[in-house]
């Protein structure tokens, strides 16, 4: 019973490498969920040229006159 005991404490990982392996996941995580933000986004945008091709353009092209106002 106590060679049980001793197995499964001699086997958890150091701080060290636990640490690393969470950080790892949360990186792995992040990369996830921004890429399907990204996806979301477009789709999102894809989907509003197709029903409002003009007011899409549009916006993009006041984004860009505002962009060039904040320069000077």
């Amino acid at each position: 019973m106590s060679s049980t005991t001793q197995s499964s404490s001699s086997d958890s990982p150091s701080p060290d490498r636990s640490y690393s392996k969470w950080n790892s996941r949360f990186k792995c995580n992040l990369y996830y969920y921004r890429t399907n933000y990204f996806i979301l986004i477009m789709f999102v945008r894809a989907m509003g040229f197709l029903s409002k091709p003009l007011a899409v353009v549009v916006a993009f092209l006041t984004g860009l006159s505002i962009a060039f106002v904040d320069e000077r």
